[in-house]
């Protein structure tokens, strides 16, 4: 049976539309303990197994070291989806997309509409629609009327609704992208706008620098964006992050069902761990099967921090409400949360809304920006929020020790995370080695 970090394992691959791609069994056999570990976005198997082989080392090592987890012997289902065409930072990405805010806020030059173009054919595969069409739609966007922005904001619609309909709170935090009612016109207007006043007030220094939590040397040019060329970047990244969103939950679900399928042998433990948007796919996957894991690890989550909430709006529970009100997990939620982690802080705010909303905090995260303030807030930033009493708690790490864990939810702030990826750590070993126990 092949090995990974010492341990039995199975490679379980997806396609996007869920079907499974690989055959035979999905667990090792002989175990005590079944980790089910899945990988977030802009990872190829490679990258995806090395991180996988990291993590487990450190978990069994501390886990020793301890003298912990005696007597169990651990196995490994890793999964691996198609996120490989989608970048890890959409901050960092949107301004890429241009040489700096000053050639941002000037317009659409040669060069950086080339940017922009090799831009749309990158994403084309993640939004299902053809190279040639996307960087044609997004090329007119720039240089075109209002009725060229709006046909690329109506196929990047076509798009994101095409297969199965979206779960209720993600269709609601892409309200303003899916709803008919808003023009491209009035969507890349409101970007452009946002991102120029983001700009100006990076530039006027003084007071609004501060406001902006801009000190001591931070750079006010992360993140920005201004003009037509980066109002259609930030358009293409945030259809592309919906799809993403999307497509982890239906491959999440589809796992679910394998899980059920194949069944859990009797008396093996069951462990869900996803970093990224492999959170929302474990998530997925533990509120579709019947199955009940032992444990669920969310490790710098990519999906609402009202995910797991009651009432994240009159009427609308979180996607994956069922898995604390049901019970789904027998032993400990475990959720890594910080704010250095921009991907989740500041680039997943801005991937769900397409407002004037936007502007301070595409500088860092505040309570209103990113935030346990804002509707638009991830998980890897804030925690899981809109919890009954009594359904979770909250403890601040700092790495130095294995944990102790309490039954339900455990909002675990981690600053010893310092930014997405920052996860294959001792520090990361010693919060795996808590949850699975």
């Amino acid at each position: 049976m092949a090995a990974l970090a010492g341990l039995p394992y199975v490679a379980l691959k997806f396609r996007k539309d869920g079907a499974r791609t690989t055959t035979g069994p999905i667990f090792p056999a002989g175990v005590t303990d079944l980790i089910v570990i899945s990988h977030g976005w802009h990872q190829d198997p490679d990258d995806a197994q090395a991180m996988y082989t990291a993590m487990l080392t450190h978990l069994q090592q501390q886990a020793a070291a301890a003298g912990r987890l005696a007597g169990r012997k651990f196995g490994v289902t890793g999964i691996y989806w198609p996120s490989d065409q989608f970048k890890d930072d959409l901050s960092q990405e949107t301004h890429a997309v241009l040489e700096g805010p000053a050639a941002a806020a000037a317009g659409a030059h040669d060069g950086d509409l080339v940017k922009l173009q090799k831009r749309a054919r990158e994403l084309a595969p993640v939004l299902g629609v053809s190279a040639d069409r996307l960087e044609t739609l997004a090329t007119l966007a720039v240089t075109g009327a209002s009725g060229d922005k709006d046909a690329l904001l109506k196929a990047l619609r076509k798009a994101m609704t095409a297969g199965d309909a979206p779960d209720p709170e993600l269709a609601d935090e892409h309200a303003e992208l899916l709803s008919a009612s808003t023009s491209g016109q009035q969507v890349i207007q409101a970007l452009q706008a946002a991102g120029a006043r983001g700009v100006a007030a990076a530039a006027a220094g003084g007071a609004q620098a501060a406001a902006l939590g801009l000190s001591g040397g931070a750079s006010p040019a992360v993140g920005l964006f201004s003009g037509p060329i980066a109002a259609v970047a930030t358009l293409l990244n945030q259809a592309a992050y919906f799809n993403l969103k999307k497509r982890a939950g239906k491959i999440g679900a589809s796992l679910g069902r394998l899980i059920d399928l194949e069944g859990v042998p009797a008396g093996v433990r069951l462990h869900m761990i996803g970093h990224s948007f492999g959170a929302r796919l474990v998530t997925s996957a533990t509120a579709t099967m019947a199955a009940r894991p032992h444990s669920l690890t969310l490790l710098q989550g990519a999906f609402s921090h009202n995910g797991l909430g009651v009432n994240v709006k009159p009427g609308l529970d979180g996607a994956f409400r069922s898995v604390v009100a049901q019970n789904k997990v027998t032993g400990r939620i475990a959720i890594s949360h910080t704010w250095n982690d921009h991907a989740v802080g500041v680039a997943y705010a801005i991937a769900s809304r397409a407002s004037n909303e936007i502007a301070a905090g595409l500088i860092r995260v505040t309570d209103t920006f990113g935030g346990a303030k804002d509707i638009h807030g991830g998980i890897g930033a804030n925690g899981a929020l809109r919890l009954k009493p009594g359904e979770g708690s909250a403890q601040v790490l700092t790495g130095a020790a294995i944990p102790a864990l309490n039954p339900g939810v455990n909002n675990l702030k981690c600053d010893f995370i310092k930014g997405h990826n920052d996860i294959r750590t001792a520090e990361v070993g010693r919060l795996l080695v808590a949850a699975v126990e």
